[in-house]
C-alpha cells in the first residue's frame, strides 16, 4: 500500500530516543518512515551513505528536521556544511519545486536559549567592549567567546549558522529594506519534550484525522457510489434516485395507520414503476466494505472524560445504512414475483387518467413504500458521507430519514415488529440500572 513518506533529518546520537519514538507515532498514523538508521531504511546500498540519503529525500512528501546540540557529520569542508544542513538544503529546494509538501523544523529550546543569551552577549561586545581602545586589537578573541562549547551545546557556531539558514535571517533582512516577497517556510518550532513536537505534527500533518480513516474513506466511496448506481436510474442525460418515482405518493401516506388517501393516475403510474422494478434493487446492493467499516472501529470517537468510546455521526450513518440495506433486502425477499403480478393487475384496474382512493393498512403497498424509505435512506445517507469525505460538509448536518417500518404506531401494536438497535440497547441498559438500583 501506498503511504505518504516523511523523511526525519537530525544528528543520530543526541536524538536517538525521540527519533524512534518519533518513528512509532508517525507509524502508527499511517505514514512510512525515512530514517538512515534504521534497517527499513529504503535506499540503493550500492551508493555512498550521504548520496542514499539524498536521494531518499527526494521520495518523500514530507521533511522533518530537528536541531539540537551537536553539528554531526561534514558533508563538505569548502564551504563547511553538515550532512544535516545538507539535507535540509535539499529538502528545501524540493519545497521550492513543489516535491516536498512540506519542511517542517524543531530547534530544542535550551539551544534556542543560548543562542538568543550569545546573541544579547555578541551586541555587548560589540556596542560596548570595543569602545575600549585597549581591547580593538583583541576584537577577533572577543566575539570568539559567542562560539564557545559549554556543557548544553558543542559546535555552538555551527549551530547557530545553520539555525540562521533555517530562519532564512539574511532573506529577511533583504525583503524587510527593499520590499521583496518575504522567504517562505521559515517557520521555526522550539520543543522541550515530545509532546511538544507531538502536537505540531497533529496540525501540521492532519494526524488528528487518521490516515487509516482517509484508507476507509477511499474504500467506502467505491462501494457506496457502486450501490448509488444500482438505486438510480438515468433520464435525459440526467441521473436521479429511483425510490423518487415513488416520493409522491409516499407524501400522500395519513400519518394514522389505516386511514384512506386518494392518488391521482400520474402518482399510480410511478409508484407502479417503482413497485415493479424499483424493490428488486435491494438484491443488488453491497455491504461487504460497510460493514467491515463499522467493525473497524475507526469511525469511533473517544470521549477524554468519559475514558470511552461512542458513535460519532459517521459510524452512526454507517450503522444506518446497513440497516436500511438490509431492509431493502429483506422486503425484495418478501415481495416475490407473484406479488409482483398481485400489483400490477392492482394498478392495471385502474381507468386511464382516473385516481384512487387507497387505505393505508393494504399490506400490498406497504411493502412498496417500505422499499421507497429504505431507499430514501440510503440515498441520502450516501450523499451525507461523500459530502463528509470529500469535505463538502461537516458531520454534524446530520441527513433525514424515515423511521424503519413506515408508520411507528404500527411498530408499536404489532408483536412482530422490528425493534430498532439504539432501543434494544436503551431497554437493556435501564433493566440493568433497575436491577441495581441506579435509578433509586
Amino acid at each position: 500500500m501506498n503511504k505518504p513518506k516523511v523523511f526525519v533529518s537530525s544528528t543520530i546520537y543526541d536524538f536517538k530516543d525521540l527519533r524512534s519514538a518519533l518513528k512509532y507515532w508517525l507509524t502508527e498514523k499511517g505514514y512510512e518512515v525515512r530514517m538512515s538508521e534504521c534497517n527499513d531504511f529504503k535506499k540503493d546500498s550500492r551508493q555512498n551513505s550521504y548520496q542514499a540519503c539524498l536521494d531518499s529525500i527526494r521520495e518523500c512528501d514530507y521533511f522533518i528536521l530537528l536541531i539540537g546540540s551537536r553539528a554531526g557529520g561534514i558533508y563538505s569542508q569548502t564551504p563547511l556544511i553538515t550532512i544535516t544542513q545538507k539535507e535540509y538544503q535539499y529538502a528545501n529546494e524540493l519545497a521550492q519545486q513543489g516535491i516536498i509538501k512540506k519542511l517542517l523544523i524543531f530547534v530544542r529550546k535550551s539551544v534556542w536559549d543560548i543562542r538568543e543569551d550569545r546573541k544579547s552577549l555578541q551586541r555587548y561586545i560589540e556596542n560596548e567592549l570595543l569602545k575600549d581602545e585597549d581591547l580593538k586589537d583583541k576584537e577577533e578573541q572577543l566575539k570568539l567567546i559567542t562560539k564557545q562549547h559549554s556543557s548544553i551545546i558543542k559546535d555552538a557556531g555551527i549551530i547557530f549558522d545553520f539555525i540562521n539558514e533555517v530562519a532564512k535571517i539574511d532573506e529577511m533582512k533583504r525583503a524587510v529594506q527593499s520590499g521583496e516577497d518575504y522567504p517562505q517556510r521559515n517557520w521555526i518550532n522550539q520543543f522541550e519534550n515530545y509532546e511538544d513536537i507531538i502536537n505540531v505534527l497533529k496540525i501540521e500533518l492532519c494526524a488528528e484525522h487518521n490516515l487509516e480513516m482517509k484508507r476507509w474513506n477511499e474504500i467506502l466511496k467505491q462501494e457506496i457510489s457502486e450501490n448509488l448506481a444500482r438505486i438510480s436510474a438515468s433520464s435525459n442525460q440526467k441521473v436521479f434516485p429511483f425510490f423518487t418515482y415513488a416520493t409522491l405518493a409516499r407524501k400522500k401516506l395519513p400519518k394514522e395507520f389505516g386511514k384512506p388517501y386518494v392518488l391521482n393516475y400520474n402518482e399510480i403510474l410511478c409508484l407502479r414503476e417503482f413497485a415493479v422494478a424499483g424493490i428488486l434493487q435491494g438484491a443488488l446492493l453491497s455491504l461487504e466494505v460497510i460493514t467491515a467499516a463499522i467493525n473497524s472501529g475507526v469511525y469511533l470517537k473517544y470521549n477524554n472524560q468519559k475514558d470511552n468510546y461512542s458513535s460519532g455521526n459517521i459510524q452512526k450513518a454507517l450503522l444506518d445504512m446497513s440497516l436500511s440495506i438490509k431492509g431493502l433486502k429483506r422486503q425484495r425477499q418478501l415481495f416475490g414475483e407473484e406479488k409482483i403480478v398481485d400489483i400490477i393487475n392492482k394498478f392495471n384496474q385502474i381507468p386511464k387518467g382516473a385516481s384512487r382512493e387507497f387505505n393505508s393498512d393494504d399490506m400490498l403497498l406497504f411493502v412498496v413504500y417500505a422499499a421507497h424509505d429504505y431507499q430514501h435512506n440510503i440515498y441520502h445517507l450516501s450523499k451525507y458521507l461523500l459530502g463528509v469525505f470529500e469535505g463538502l460538509i461537516t458531520d454534524n448536518e446530520y441527513p433525514f430519514l424515515y423511521q424503519e417500518g413506515v408508520f411507528k404506531s404500527l411498530r408499536n401494536n404489532d408483536e412482530n415488529a422490528i425493534i430498532l438497535p439504539q432501543e434494544a440497547y436503551e431497554a437493556c441498559i435501564n433493566e440493568l440500572k433497575t436491577e441495581k438500583g441506579y435509578d433509586n
